[in-house]
């Protein structure tokens, strides 16, 4: 992304629907939070919604 960079660890090869999945979940926390990005500091709490908080969410609903 511009502002943040997204970390995957899988245990088996991606498929291609889920690479393109996680490039839209970031796309989309991206656009959610840029006002705040083009400020000089960012606070965690401050943004749209946690990031990690949100994938961990989606794990365990089964995506």
């Amino acid at each position: 992304g511009k502002y943040t960079t997204i970390v995957t660890q899988f245990r088996n090869e991606p498929a291609l629907m889920q690479i393109q999945y996680l490039e839209k979940l970031h796309s989309d926390f991206e656009k959610a939070n840029r006002a705040l990005f083009e400020k000089d500091r960012v606070s965690a709490e401050s943004l749209a919604y946690p990031f990690m908080v949100f994938i961990e969410k989606r794990i365990q609903r089964g995506g």
